[in-house]
């Protein structure tokens, strides 16, 4: 045992969470080789469940590196199991850049389990290399082997990952094929040995997919026409909600519905972007699932899709909005919600609202302009603090399907709220708090802007927002409404007091 040690930073990682004990080993592991050499641990990341192929899927790496290359980092070197945990990085330059950085500012890599000391000599450096190359080439193949697996599961008729969709659930089965019961949403099979497939879902929910079909097959609705014949009609969607028209187009080309079981219809393989595969090399299943359209109206729909669907032109997109505008005189991001339209598929095509304004030939006030500036940047500052929140409980911090409204800590639903600034008549300084059926939701993160919405003034956290429905609230400082509320000096202060945010 050393008289003197050196503080140091571990890093750990594993990339499945069914990796029960790999944590625990490599820390024991890393324990002994700080013992060893005379370091002692002050600091440990871990990304347990993340995977190594990518770095923007593992929030403490990243963390580590902002700390070091920020000259926050309370250590003078940093330890990790072996050159695979520090990362599968397909390009070996991305390993090494990131240890460059660490090595730049002054804190050396050791890795404990190697044979070789990261001494930055000629042999070091050769096996190492030949390490990050061996780790890539390992995620790589074994790629490869899960596609197969996968693959050979999706021929036999199984569901291989993914949710059921409108009209149908998972059933999970026993080894021996036996139905065990039906999953809901967010659950899993119980065992490695289970396996899953699709079974019809509630009546009504079928009675739907079939009448999407007909509109489609019969009438010739394309997806716009048909969520806004369901909408009027008080027909709710999945989860409850209103019909939007990406889940209809999608469901309309999906052909589980006819009964034909097929997977591989996109690929993301070693964590890329996701893209589509030709048709001539989907996995389709000679076993069906249930079928829920007969296979006559579900090719009229396919006939029908293919003249249909053509990528839009700037002008063929602009002409609704101008369509608008001549009816109104001005565009809003309510009348484009009232004609159907997606204001993200706008922001995607030209950039912005802004700019999407200016090519229909329309120039808002200095007033409107304001506002989209503001909405745009309270939109970044709700996806930051989701960031942040991440960043601080890796793994623990989910939102709630895809959007940054809400997330779940332990089993909790917190409602985040971001407040507006408002001036009153007499010029006092107030903020618009909006409530809007978060009724299942049993705390909230009110978040009130800076006057110039440069970031946040204050974090307060309320136990129980309750059932309001489309409530506005006018808040100021000691406002009755924030009298049960905690205010928070930093956002990491939330998490001590999430055991008292009870229903």
């Amino acid at each position: 045992m050393h008289s003197a040690t050196i503080p140091a930073a571990q890093y750990v990682r594993m990339s499945d969470d069914h990796q029960q004990f790999s944590i625990a080993n490599q820390e024991a592991a890393i324990a002994r080789y700080a013992e060893e050499k005379g370091f002692r641990i002050v600091e440990t990341y871990a990304d347990p469940g993340r995977t190594g192929v990518v770095i923007k899927r593992r929030p403490e790496l990243k963390r580590l590196l902002a700390d070091v290359v920020g000259g926050r980092a309370r250590y003078n070197a940093i330890l990790v199991y072996d050159v695979s945990r520090w990362g599968r990085f397909q390009d070996t330059d991305e390993a090494a850049h990131y240890e460059f950085l660490c090595k730049q500012a002054g804190i050396p890599v050791h890795y404990c389990a190697e044979q070789f000391p990261n001494d930055g000599t000629i042999s070091s450096a050769l096996l190492k290399a030949l390490k990050r190359t061996m780790a890539g080439e390992y995620s790589r193949e074994l790629g490869v082997k899960v596609y197969e697996g996968k693959k050979r599961l999706a021929l036999r008729g199984l569901r291989v990952g993914g949710q059921a969709g409108y009209g149908f659930r998972r059933m999970m089965l026993s080894k021996a094929g036996k139905p065990k019961q039906v999953l809901e949403t967010g659950q899993y099979k119980a065992l490695q040995d289970d396996r899953v497939v699709l079974v019809r879902g509630p009546k009504d929910e079928i009675k739907v997919v079939r009448k999407i079909f007909r509109m489609a097959a019969r009438d010739h609705f394309g997806p716009t026409r048909i969520a806004r014949a369901l909408n009027s009609a008080g027909q709710s969607g999945p989860d409850g909600r209103a019909w939007v028209v990406s889940r209809i187009a999608k469901m309309l080309s999906n052909p589980k519905y006819a009964g034909i079981n097929v997977w591989g219809r996109t690929t993301q393989k070693l964590r890329t972007g996701a893209r589509r595969v030709n048709r001539d090399q989907w996995t389709v299943s000679g076993v069906r699932c249930p079928r829920i359209v007969n296979q006559k109206i579900y090719d009229d729909v396919q006939r029908f899709l293919a003249t249909r669907f053509k990528p839009k032109t700037d002008e063929q997109m602009l002409k609704p909005i101008r369509r608008i505008l001549k009816r109104h005189g001005r565009v809003t991001q309510a009348l484009m919600h009232k004609a159907f339209l997606n204001e993200n598929t706008y922001r995607r095509r030209f950039g912005s609202l802004l700019k999407t304004y200016k090519k229909a030939g329309w120039r808002p006030s200095a007033l409107v302009r304001r506002k989209a500036k503001r909405y745009s940047q309270m939109r970044a500052m709700r996806k930051s603090i989701i960031q942040d929140l991440v960043a601080l409980r890796p793994g623990q911090i989910h939102a709630i399907r895809h959007y940054n409204s809400s997330f779940e800590f332990q089993g909790k639903f917190i409602w985040l709220f971001i407040c507006p600034v408002r001036r009153t008549r007499t010029g006092l300084l107030r903020w618009l708090l909006k409530i809007k059926k978060v009724g299942r939701h049993n705390a909230a993160i009110i978040c009130t802007m800076k006057e110039d919405y440069s970031g946040v003034r204050d974090f307060y956290v309320k136990k129980q927002v309750g059932d309001a429905v489309n409530k506005f609230i006018l808040l100021g400082d000691g406002h009755p409404w924030l009298s049960d509320a905690v205010r928070l000096e930093r956002l990491s202060e939330l998490f001590a007091y999430i055991s008292e945010l009870d229903d």
